[in-house]
């Protein structure tokens, strides 16, 4: 992001971390942010700003759950900001904790993804990249002891 001003400016810039961003990193101009970076919040820098500063954002993209509001054991699966559709046309039914599913997922390339429950294969792709397939985007847990 470039400020252009013609002369230095002093505010504060609030930058919007979304709730998938855990684990973000805010570069100015090449140095790290010492400060915790918590999704769902604003992360703010106040400074006197020049033409040539630099802010530099990374984010850290990591597989997720969203459960139903009426059914915790109901999710679905995302990789960052992006859900992840099931490439299967039965309902599935996972034998675990919703969270352990994380555990056993794994990427195969850019767009493939590949879901290992106890020797069955599943493979997951971003659901805006699914056309034609049979796919479903919400998966159950049930009959799992804690």
């Amino acid at each position: 992001m470039t400020i252009k001003a013609k002369k230095r400016v002093r505010f504060k810039l609030n930058l919007l971390m979304p709730e998938w961003a855990d684990g973000a990193e805010v570069y100015l101009n090449g140095i790290k942010e010492d400060r915790p970076i918590l999704a769902s919040t604003y992360f703010g820098i106040e400074r006197e700003w020049k033409n040539t500063d630099r802010i530099k954002v990374v984010f850290s993209y990591n597989f997720r759950l969203k459960t139903m509001p009426d059914d915790k054991n109901v999710f679905a699966v995302y990789y960052g900001p992006t859900l992840l559709a099931f490439e299967h046309a039965a309902e599935l039914i996972f034998r675990k904790q919703p969270l352990s599913v994380l555990k056993h997922i794994s990427r195969v390339d850019a767009d493939t993804f590949m879901l290992n429950d106890d020797g069955k294969k599943y493979i997951m792709r971003p659901f805006y990249l699914i056309d034609d397939q049979i796919y479903g985007v919400y998966a159950t847990a049930r009959d799992y002891k804690l």
